[in-house]
């Protein structure tokens, strides 16, 4: 029996919507988009009851229901959804998620926690110290009583060593002090993941600035793609791989390009995020700082290495 309902599970009976559900008026889709080989199309053939008609022109379709009253499945040839995903990793540009507040993050925690002073920014670390410094002395007091405490209490040692061993306190002791002062965590403490006090650290992200995008014509730091100005409106929109991006207000646009239907520009793309209700919000700019044959080349480059991209469209 188990074997059977993993059979079900992976099978194309499993993806169909439930009876009497409306999937258009949902944000995201539910059904799965169905492929088939190029030797199967030619025979009509998608794994289904009995094939399909002629006019399937693409290889992906989603299935509405098995069987109908005229004896064929109830199939959908647009499967618009689909086509729009492969352009979008046809791009390869990181995207930037909108956090769900139902389904927190593992590391939600952490984010909240606060920063010790390896693990700040020299702004952060900057602003903390403005902070002791409006409450000078209090911090001097603290600094002295917490000085005071760490010197061995000898009958040899009066109130004047003391106050000398609480001048010449090793610098090094400073940060702990700072972090115990403000509530930080100290950085003693820190653990394996985090950076060291003492060196730079340098990590990886999927959403770097600096990611380089090797090309014949030279590293660029944006992926170079084709797209489209619309006609004049309020937000600059522009066309991208089927896709409605915006363009900053500043932007200056190539001569020509604000006409419908004019030749693609070559743009590059700076930033993708998604709204709570899964939307995409894509920002574009142009290439306006080189020559003409440069976008030309530009171009050329975009069309030997997007091809796939072009016979999506």
């Amino acid at each position: 029996m188990a074997q059977f309902r993993e059979l079900v599970r992976q099978s194309k009976l499993f993806s169909l919507p439930p009876k009497g559900v409306k999937v258009r008026s949902k944000n995201v889709p539910r059904r799965q988009a169905i492929e088939t080989t190029s030797a199967a199309k030619f025979r009509h053939n998608w794994g289904l009851k009995s094939p399909i008609p002629d006019k399937a022109q693409a290889k992906l379709m989603t299935v509405n229901r098995l069987d109908t009253p005229m004896g064929i499945p109830d199939v959908n040839y647009n499967a618009a959804f689909a086509r729009r995903l492969q352009k979008f990793n046809e791009l390869g540009f990181p995207v930037v998620l909108h956090p769900n507040p139902e389904f927190p993050s593992l590391f939600a925690a952490g984010d909240r926690l606060a920063k010790s002073l390896a693990r700040m920014s020299e702004k952060e670390r900057k602003h903390v110290i403005e902070s002791a410094r409006d409450r000078r002395s209090e911090y001097k007091h603290f600094v002295d009583s917490t000085a005071a405490s760490r010197v061995p209490k000898r009958p040899a040692f009066s109130t004047r060593m003391g106050d000398a061993a609480t001048a010449n306190r090793p610098a090094s002791r400073l940060p702990g002090v700072l972090e115990s002062f403000m509530g930080l965590p100290s950085s003693s403490h820190m653990g394996p993941n985090d950076p060291s006090v003492s060196s730079t650290v340098i990590g990886l992200s999927y959403e770097l600035k600096g990611v380089a995008h090797n090309t014949p014509e030279g590293i660029f730091a944006s992926k170079p793609v084709r797209g489209r100005v619309l006609p004049k409106q309020g937000t600059k929109p522009a066309a991208v791989a089927g896709f409605v991006a915006r363009m900053p207000r500043n932007e200056p646009i190539p001569a020509g390009a604000e006409t419908a239907h004019q030749r693609p520009v070559v743009m590059r793309i700076d930033r993708a995020t998604t709204t709570s209700v899964g939307d995409v919000n894509i920002q574009v700019n142009t290439f306006n700082d080189g020559a003409a044959d440069d976008r030309e080349s530009l171009g050329s480059i975009i069309d030997s290495s997007v091809g796939a991209l072009s016979r999506i469209r």
